[in-house]
């Protein structure tokens, strides 16, 4: 089941600042910057005070949230939003339709997954229709590209990049153990035993394919275009790739198919066809799960590096495909000159999704365009 994302009363939350709306002609001043004016009958004031009323409404109702304090929220959001805009000129930044546009469709699958009734229904409760929501994705794309702008000018220093590496030092070292590289031929209906025997099929061929000579990188590629979201395979993008398994994780398989009985008899109880929350359906994940875990360890300790299993594997995905990379005998961890480069741009991803450099940022420009916010009064 959908989890349900609760619906504000928007006309009250509205009604909290609805001196905002106050006014005729240019309306009431609500903040003045370098190169501009906000009024309270400006279009953006209007939209972004109903979006943010409904976030925030709950706050309000609960006593977390003043009115007069969400009042100063909606304004610092568009005086922001409108700044934005001039430096992403100033900097010579290119924001395309299809960036928003595919932003647009990311917000949209978000609502579809997590609000009851999905975004169609979302748009009819919040009354924002899709130009308000395609503004909203623009914001979301343009401060991206100021944030990452941002950090390609800047220097980090060894200071923050050993910081970095010491707080996630798992993944960058390498660990002692197997590093493989997987590829998926997924199964959408996890309960259609057809379906299964098709994508083994499917598998076995890439498989021979590779092994008879085609380039690994190409055969993963051409998965990746078959089996991907716009075909509605959901999962096959995001586990494709390489992976690590350290000497103690992997399961001591001398006899393969008796691992495998012992799991069709320890999980005998499963079924594929129940219902998805039951424990029968969970016990047939864990016997997929399982049967993966037993075929891959087998796999570890019988192949050499650079090899391809013969074989696809079972999984809660569908069937793998299994290259051995190579067999790390002791744990290595790599000097800071060897994964600079990555530790930048992993610092510098986690910076602008923190929203760390974008409050920064915020507090600069209104220094910068002597941002001034008016006295006005939204209630209690």
């Amino acid at each position: 089941m959908k989890k349900t994302i609760k619906l504000i009363c928007f006309f009250l939350a509205v009604s909290m600042v609805a001196l905002i709306f106050c006014g005729c002609g240019k309306g009431m001043l609500l903040a003045t910057y370098d190169g501009g004016e906000v009024y309270s009958t400006d279009k953006d004031v209007k939209l972004w005070t109903k979006y943010l009323s409904g976030y925030y409404g709950s706050y309000i109702l609960e006593g977390k949230m003043t009115s007069a304090e969400l009042g100063k929220i909606i304004v610092k959001t568009i005086v922001a939003q409108r700044i934005r805009e001039i430096e992403v000129t100033k900097r010579g930044l290119s924001i395309s339709e299809s960036e928003v546009e595919e932003m647009y469709e990311y917000n949209k699958k978000a609502f579809d997954e997590n609000y009851e009734g999905g975004f169609k229904k979302m748009m009819k409760d919040s009354g924002l229709k899709k130009k308000f929501w395609m503004m909203f994705a623009r914001n979301a794309v343009v401060e991206k590209a100021i944030a990452r702008d941002i950090l390609a000018k800047k220097e980090f220093t060894d200071k923050e990049l050993t910081d970095y590496y010491t707080n996630n030092l798992k993944n960058y070292i390498i660990s002692a153990g197997y590093t493989y590289t997987a590829m998926f031929v997924e199964v959408k209906d996890l309960s259609s035993e057809s379906e299964w025997a098709e994508a083994k099929t499917a598998a076995q061929k890439y498989i021979d394919r590779i092994k008879g000579g085609e380039d690994f990188d190409k055969i993963k590629e051409e998965i990746l275009s078959i089996y991907n979201e716009k075909n509605g395979y959901t999962q096959t993008s995001t586990w494709t790739g390489e992976g690590a398994i350290g000497f103690d994780e992997i399961y001591d398989i001398d006899d393969l198919e008796k691992a495998l009985a012992d799991a069709d008899e320890n999980y005998k109880d499963r079924n594929s066809k129940a219902d998805k929350g039951s424990e029968e359906y969970g016990k047939y994940l864990q016997y997929l799960a399982t049967c993966m875990a037993y075929t891959q360890s087998y796999a570890m300790e019988h192949m050499e590096a650079g090899t391809i299993y013969s074989e696809p594997i079972i999984s809660p995905l569908g069937w793998m495909i299994l290259r051995l990379d190579r067999v790390t005998e002791e744990t290595y961890y790599p000097s800071l000159d060897e994964i600079r480069l990555d530790l930048i741009r992993d610092y510098t991803n986690e910076l602008v999704t923190s929203g760390k450099v974008m409050e920064k940022f915020s507090n600069e420009m209104d220094e910068k365009y002597h941002v001034k916010y008016e006295e006005v009064y939204y209630g209690k």
